[in-house]
């Protein structure tokens, strides 16, 4: 069924617009990525199986069909779409290339930067946490995404999960920025209580910060008597 989905799909893909492009990319990700994750897809005519052979193993040609197919029409995705598209891509492990030697990443960030301002919370943090996770460096990207947050009055609009990506992001691809940090820092300082952070966001901040070589004693002390 799913491979006949997917050639039904593949032969309206050229007249998808910006969201059924990203809809479809993040769905067949988020799929194949639960599929590479079940242990009975190595029994042999397993659901898991029949799974991991259409998604998995043929990642690489569904993704880079889609991509193709989003390219030409880069000038319509919007904030949303953008990060939804780099988000799906970054989940399934697979970065498509071009014939002009740039890559699906680097036409996101290219088209992303002249709208960040329109990007909300979630859209940020999932734009450099696929960033990221793909290995796609982009310092411009990064740069332009920490300056604006840094310069947002508050950060009421961003949950314990997108502080957490946020952070991960800038210190395992060794994006320096360390107002980004203090921004983020004193935002959780003066927070009542840690209630909303799981173990997983609290585990991520310290790391985060001790990678990126950033100090903030108060974040520490607050955490440490969350913990506590």
């Amino acid at each position: 069924q799913l491979e006949a989905i997917f050639d039904k799909t593949a032969e309206k893909l050229e007249k998808f617009g910006p969201r059924d492009l990203a809809t479809t990319a993040l769905a067949f990700a988020k799929i194949a990525n639960a599929v590479g994750d079940m242990k009975e897809r190595h029994h042999r005519g397993s659901y898991a199986e029949l799974l991991n052979n259409v998604l998995v193993d043929k990642r690489e040609i569904i993704f880079q069909f889609i991509a193709d197919t989003s390219i030409p029409n880069f000038a319509k995705f919007d904030a949303r779409y953008l990060a939804n598209l780099a988000y799906a891509y970054a989940l399934i492990g697979y970065v498509p290339k071009f014939d002009d030697g740039l890559t699906l990443f680097d036409h996101v960030a290219e088209r992303s930067i002249p709208l960040l301002g329109k990007f909300n919370s979630q859209g940020l943090s999932n734009t450099v946490w696929a960033f990221e996770k793909a290995g796609a460096s982009h310092p411009i990207l990064f740069e332009k995404i920490a300056n604006l947050i840094v310069g947002l009055k508050q950060l009421d609009d961003f949950d314990p999960q997108s502080f957490s990506n946020i952070l991960i992001a800038y210190a395992k691809a060794e994006v320096s920025h360390p107002a980004l940090f203090e921004k983020v820092a004193d935002h959780i300082v003066a927070l009542d209580h840690l209630g909303e952070f799981n173990r997983q966001n609290l585990a991520n901040t310290v790391w985060s910060f001790e990678k990126a070589g950033v100090s903030h004693p108060r974040l520490f002390e607050k955490i440490a008597g969350h913990v506590v």
